[in-house]
């Protein structure tokens, strides 16, 4: 292994530039250090892209991943071309209905037309399935309520008849109670009158037997 010697100089040991040069070549490194080189600016292919699909300036879809520096003017362009073109189809589709039934051919007149009369024939039909739909459902609102109502009624006239027995039943029970107890007034009335009869018989007051 050999050792790397300074250069020799022809100037002497002792002077400034000589202590210079030696100064420098010993602070050089004996390996110089890896460059890196920048990266590329890389534009992406935009051509190929429908008109009106819209894309991301950052993140193309022709550039799997990001590993360059990409340039968005291309981008930029696309998009503002999509903006202008879907203006124009806009402007043509609003502008394009009204010209049909005054510019257009006879064909494309007609077609118009027809296209109006369908619309209105389908509108009257869906008017007149939506009257049939409110029919029936008031239909059915009626007849639900009728029969909540005959419900509700007998469901009255059930509460009504058993409170009609339940107090039938105390009115028997009264009537029997007083029959019963005129029975035994008339029956004590009756006993009383022997009673005094008997007594009468045997009355000092009454040897005639006139009394009764």
């Amino acid at each position: 292994m050999t050792l790397a010697t300074l250069p020799q100089t022809t100037k002497t040991p002792g002077s400034r530039g000589s202590r210079a040069r030696h100064r420098r070549s010993a602070t050089l490194p004996t390996r110089l250090p890896n460059i890196v080189p920048r990266s590329t600016l890389v534009t992406p292919a935009i051509t190929g892209i429908n008109p009106v699909q819209r894309i991301d300036v950052l993140h193309p879809p022709t550039v799997p991943k990001r590993t360059v520096f990409l340039e968005t003017g291309e981008s930029q362009y696309h998009m503002h071309r999509r903006c202008i073109l879907m203006q124009q189809q806009k402007w043509m589709r609003e502008h394009g209905e009204w010209q049909k039934p005054v510019y257009g051919t006879a064909a494309v007149r007609e077609n118009y037309r027809s296209t109006l009369r369908g619309t209105l024939k389908s509108q009257m039909d869906d008017r007149v399935l939506l009257k049939r739909r409110e029919w029936e459902e008031a239909v059915n609102e009626s007849i639900m309520t009728s029969e909540k109502d005959r419900r509700d009624c007998m469901e009255d006239y059930e509460k009504r008849r058993n409170k009609f027995n339940f107090l039938l039943t105390f009115t028997k029970a009264n009537k029997e109670m007083m029959e019963t107890r005129w029975k035994e007034k008339q029956v004590l009335k009756l006993l009383e009158n022997k009673r005094d009869s008997e007594q009468l018989k045997y009355n000092p007051i009454n040897w005639s037997h006139t009394l009764k």
